[in-house]
């Protein structure tokens, strides 16, 4: 009989969730009962799921069920629910913003004025925010999603995975005639929503100017506001070899991951640092930046800032030729077998066992 496990995503990261879905469904050692609130069960139709309209509503779900370790999605608010969780249950949680998962109370309580102060008040108030340092040290672990964040209070929890499709393309393209492919025009990717606070867009459209070789680039992800207006100004001072596709709507997952497989290179200016709940997080030191799992899924290389640590050998810090670079790499072949599902999920099942609790305590009822 598998070991029943519960994933819990009420607030974000659907991505996350169907990544967890597809190392899940090829373990034989788990099975894994989903919950999951309206917007992600929206956003994951195909994953089988328990709806959780009310948040409390877990509260019953769980106590009716006998699963042997709970795992909490993001713990970004409803602290008051996930207090309760983990005061009782086995769980762990996946942790996005780790400076964040380090603040105290004192601290926590000196942001609530700082911005969006009538969202934190109600954290305050009504969902417990202070309890949320609790809840981390309660927490059997805290997950990263990338082996370079892992570090004394954080595990790493291997869950990103090649995707199929992206192996069928790589397989026909090595399949065309070597002369056919040298004639091929570079195609760029910058996956993602188009925010100057994520990525560094004003250097893209700037380097594009110096390009001198047929080059396609693809900004993948909706464009709106001041972006959108950076993107109209550079037009007119682009060489005409460069085809600029950009997006003023949000595009599908078969959109995104199309584009993904057609890339020769992921060209990804990563700002060195954002914020969140007033507080700064670092990226690649401790805040994942989504470009990596598309880099993953995609199995193409990704050229990265020199602040941005490269954890893996399909990543490469940006030169200052970044043309010549890009075509350089549109050279080479990379090893992505150990993003392959079947190796992850034996990984994922040794982190997982050593969790499992065969005794575990009943919920209070509410």
């Amino acid at each position: 009989m598998k070991i029943k496990i519960a994933y819990i995503e009420l607030d974000t990261h659907a991505e996350i969730a169907d990544a967890f879905y597809s190392i899940a469904q090829k373990s034989e050692l788990f099975s894994v009962d989903f919950l999951f609130s309206p917007k992600i069960q929206q956003r994951i139709p195909h994953i089988p799921s328990t709806l959780v309209e009310n948040p409390k509503a877990i509260f019953s779900i769980l106590k009716n069920n006998h699963y042997q370790h709970i795992i909490i999605g993001t713990a970004h608010r409803y602290f008051h629910i996930w207090n309760k969780i983990v005061s009782h249950y086995s769980t762990s949680i996946i942790v996005h913003n780790q400076n964040f998962a380090g603040l105290n109370s004192f601290q926590l309580l000196t942001k609530i004025f700082k911005e969006d102060w009538k969202y934190r008040l109600k954290l305050l108030l009504k969902e417990n925010l202070l309890s949320a340092p609790k809840i981390h040290s309660l927490a059997k672990r805290k997950w990263v999603l990338d082996r370079g964040l892992e570090q004394k209070d954080f595990s790493y929890l291997p869950i990103f995975c090649t995707n199929e499709k992206s192996k069928i393309d790589k397989n026909f393209k090595n399949k065309k005639h070597k002369n056919e492919e040298n004639e091929e025009k570079n195609i760029i990717v910058i996956p993602g929503a188009v925010q100057q606070t994520r990525r560094d867009y004003g250097k893209i459209l700037d380097a594009l100017k110096y390009f001198t070789h047929p080059t396609e680039v693809v900004l993948l992800g909706k464009a709106e506001g001041s972006e959108l207006q950076g993107i109209f100004s550079a037009l007119p001072f682009l060489p005409e070899h460069i085809d600029l596709k950009y997006f003023t709507e949000k595009i599908s997952k078969e959109i995104f991951d199309n584009y993904l497989s057609k890339a020769t290179v992921l060209w990804c200016p990563i700002q060195e640092k954002t914020s969140f709940f007033s507080n700064e997080e670092y990226y690649g030191k401790t805040k994942m930046s989504g470009n990596i799992l598309d880099a993953i899924r995609s199995e193409k290389p990704i050229i990265i800032p020199q602040h941005h640590p490269c954890t893996h050998n399909f990543m490469f810090h940006e030169k200052e030729n970044i043309e010549t670079q890009i075509s350089s790499l549109q050279q080479k072949q990379f090893d992505f077998s150990e993003f392959t599902i079947e190796r992850k999920v034996k990984d994922w099942e040794l982190a997982i066992m050593g969790l499992v609790n065969t005794s575990l305590k009943t919920i209070n009822p509410i």
